[in-house]
């Protein structure tokens, strides 16, 4: 299908990429309209926004530790603690979700599809219930349960190997995985890749889907899998807490590993993972990675987490590989997540 962008009054139409070009590329050069960044923490401004990803300003909330951002359909949705907000205006004011099930310790939220191919929001819990959904991040409901799914802690929306739509959820030792969002089923983990805590879907060096996740604990901390169901190892020893898959600098696809005073790439998701570590990262816990395009149109990846000592970082970089500190972050303190939108 054509993808449609608004830049000022123009409407303009970019056929999808072939698909061994690994990832569509933005437009370069130009200041795409509504284009927005959103972060979440736990002090300070919970929730701040950027149109260029280097200057931050404080977006209007209050009581809320957030833990995670998505957008989807017009809205924005975060999530932290025992509360669900969501923005159907750029983020600029927040609302409380007006259904919310006994959650206590919210950590992840990602929109995607149901079956049908209907609108959908699914958050994760580190407590039981495991999994919540929603259809548009205001009523939210609790999915069926997960035989042993404890301590959930990353979700994420893509497609199995034969193209359908696929929901993968990590969390406690298991990898679970619905076409609709409510039935779950549990994939096969070999025993080394122990306590996975997070998830995402990209494509390989040759287009193809390709889902990876991050654990804390076993002899090899990341896996992969092109099924969603079946998980092959990959010998990695550093702990991740942050995946996620865009392009560097010249349109290729690139994936992204935060790790703790770390930064990994890797073209294929699945080895050559190199550590792109510079000063800037020297004292930074990484906890969330979006890939989008700064206020010109040229690629750019944020990074948020915490450092030891100013408990506050934002990091940037066009190519995935040298990265630079924020300053203009817009006071926001222990950040956990990073969203963008086009």
């Amino acid at each position: 299908m054509f993808r449609q962008y608004y830049i000022k009054n123009i409407i303009i139409y970019i056929m999808p990429f072939n698909i061994t070009n690994s990832v569509g590329r933005y437009a370069k050069n130009i200041s795409v309209s509504g284009s927005l960044w959103v972060a979440t923490g736990t002090s300070g401004n919970v929730i701040v926004t950027s149109k260029s990803g280097t200057n931050w300003s404080k977006s209007s909330v209050t009581d809320f530790l957030g833990q995670s951002v998505a957008y989807g359909n017009n809205t924005w949705v975060a999530v932290g603690g025992s509360k669900i907000i969501f923005s159907t205006n750029n983020a600029s004011t927040w609302e409380n979700a007006a259904s919310n099930p006994s959650v206590t310790s919210l950590k992840r939220v990602a929109y995607g599809k149901d079956a049908s191919g209907a609108n959908l929001w699914i958050a994760v819990n580190n407590f039981v219930p495991a999994i919540i959904k929603s259809i548009d991040g205001n009523d939210w409901s609790v999915a069926n349960s997960v035989s042993g799914l404890t301590y959930a802690n990353d979700v994420a929306y893509g497609k199995d190997a034969s193209g359908v739509g696929l929901w993968v959820a990590v969390g406690g030792s298991k990898i679970v995985t619905s076409t609709n969002g409510n039935n779950w089923n549990i994939a096969t983990v070999v025993s080394s890749f122990t306590a996975p805590v997070c998830v995402a879907y990209g494509k390989d060096a040759s287009g193809v889907g390709l889902w990876v996740a991050g654990a804390d604990s076993g002899t090899s901390k990341l896996a992969f899998s092109y099924s969603g169901t079946s998980w092959t190892n990959i010998q990695f020893s550093t702990t991740v807490y942050a995946l996620a898959y865009g392009k560097d600098a010249s349109g290729a696809g690139l994936w992204i590993a935060a790790c703790n005073q770390s930064i990994f790439k890797s073209t294929n998701g699945i080895n050559n993972w190199l550590n792109t570590n510079t000063t800037v990262l020297t004292s930074l816990n990484a906890y969330g990675i979006a890939n989008g395009i700064d206020a010109s149109g040229q690629n750019l990846w944020i990074v948020v987490g915490s450092t030891s000592n100013t408990g506050n970082a934002i990091v940037s970089s066009s190519d995935g590989t040298t990265w630079s500190r924020v300053d203009a972050n817009g006071g926001i303190q222990y950040p956990n997540d990073v969203a963008f939108k086009v």
